[in-house]
């Protein structure tokens, strides 16, 4: 959807009652506890005067439901004011979301408390629309129990793309009750682009350019990253994708390593239980260096909210405080905003999982703190029609309906680039024939 966005509300004098989506990831929370969780932020909101918020402002919590609900809820005038999703193109070129660079500012709060691979991805056109809810970041999990039982060393953290290849190589073969075993996975599904980044990344390629105008997939960094997926790993059947049952394959032995995100590990470590051994290890060093997936999940500002500047207020609250970091650390074992609370993290999980108390997390905090890892890069326009046209290429691919890379690759760049021109020309129209938008005097 394009356009110049809804025309904002205006503010009004009653007392500011700033309503917030609260997090969707409620997974370390068991469903018969959840009630009581949803009470515990509730209380941990009416802390916020307290906690470093301004005397005055009433935060309540409302429950994520969806992205599309939530846009519905925004242009009938009944959204939360401070929005939380992981969605963010859904929203921005609807302009729904208000420029957050101006209240930043007027905070103190320097953009380094937060990882530049996650940041970027809100701005545009010299304003940042968002800032971060939480940062996941993915590392390898490797089964060592069954490298044992094989007598197989283990991979160590200096492994390259190369010993990637070669490990799932080694690896993938049969078990002995005739299963298939594959020596390894990708973040990525196999008709999808979403999650793929950072393998383009990692070969000095991209999905797209810095402001999403123009596919990139035939630049020779991709070529190259597309080569080393299909003609390595997934052509020759050695390394699988998240589209299998990938946790239920890890715990039984049919494949060897797997990803694992921050979100990821809690509920693992109940799954798999004593079964077996595993080590936690980054993503490999490619030609372009050490990439992974992080999360885009964020906060904004609704731009019809009728209480822009208290919302602008809690949303950097939320992002920013050492208090919400940290109790959603705890309430939900949720990996922190800002990059120096990874630390406190790694003790939470630990505590919270016994069986991880001698094992290296240091690999997650490293991915955020040193900005490597890296959140989905969204199209400028009709984001849905481009990562469609994109997928259908990726999935031909995955299937070898297709079976030449660079012409592949050529097709969806200009797939996509048409759609892209389509909606920038929509865009100018749609500015030219309706003028600018109205702003709020509250709007910064």
């Amino acid at each position: 959807m394009a356009g110049c966005g809804p025309k904002r509300a205006q503010p009004t004098t009653q007392t500011p009652v700033v309503m917030i989506t609260f997090q969707a990831y409620m997974g370390a929370v068991p469903t018969a506890q959840k009630a009581s969780a949803e009470k515990i932020a509730q209380e941990a909101l009416d802390k916020f005067a307290d906690k470093g918020g301004s005397k005055g402002i009433q935060v309540k919590y409302v429950p994520f439901v969806n992205t599309a609900d939530n846009i519905a809820a925004i242009l009938g005038g009944t959204g939360t004011d401070v929005v939380y999703d992981y969605n963010y193109a859904q929203y921005i070129e609807d302009k729904l979301f208000v420029p957050m660079e101006t209240y930043i500012k007027d905070a103190g709060i320097s953009d380094s408390i937060w990882s530049a691979g996650q940041l970027n991805v809100y701005k545009e056109g010299g304003h940042l629309y968002a800032v971060p809810a939480y940062m996941g970041t993915v590392c390898y999990a490797v089964n060592t129990s069954l490298l044992d039982s094989l007598g197989q060393a283990y991979p160590t953290s200096d492994w390259t793309s190369d010993t990637f290849v070669s490990f799932c190589q080694t690896f993938t073969g049969t078990t002995t009750s005739g299963a298939k075993r594959y020596g390894g996975m990708l973040y990525q599904w196999d008709n999808e682009i979403d999650g793929s980044r950072w393998i383009f990344n990692a070969f000095n390629g991209a999905l797209m350019n810095a402001d999403g105008t123009k596919s990139t997939l035939s630049a020779p960094g991709s070529l190259a990253a597309g080569e080393w997926m299909f003609q390595q790993l997934y052509w020759p059947g050695i390394c699988t994708t998240r589209n299998i049952n990938y946790a239920a394959a890890f715990g039984a032995g049919t494949l060897v390593m797997r990803t694992m995100g921050t979100w990821e590990i809690l509920p693992a470590v109940t799954d798999y239980q004593d079964s077996f051994q595993w080590i936690f290890l980054p993503f490999p060093i490619f030609s372009a260096g050490r990439t992974t997936f992080s999360t885009d999940d964020f906060y904004a500002v609704n731009v019809e909210s009728k209480h822009i500047d208290e919302a602008a207020e809690v949303a950097l609250w939320a992002s920013s405080s050492t208090y919400w970091n940290t109790f959603n650390m705890q309430l939900q074992l949720i990996s922190p905003a800002r990059v120096d609370l990874w630390d406190d993290w790694i003790s939470v999980v630990k505590q919270a999982a016994p069986p991880l108390a001698n094992q290296d997390l240091s690999w997650y905090a490293d991915a955020a703190q040193k900005g490597y890892a890296l959140a989905p890069l969204y199209y400028r326009y009709n984001d849905p029609e481009c990562e469609a046209a994109v997928n259908a290429v990726i999935s031909s691919l995955y299937t070898q309906s297709s079976t030449d890379v660079a012409t592949a690759f050529a097709s969806a760049d200009a797939q996509v680039d048409a759609i892209l021109e389509a909606g920038a020309s929509a865009a100018a129209s749609s500015t030219a024939s309706s003028g600018s938008s109205s702003t709020s005097s509250s709007v910064k």
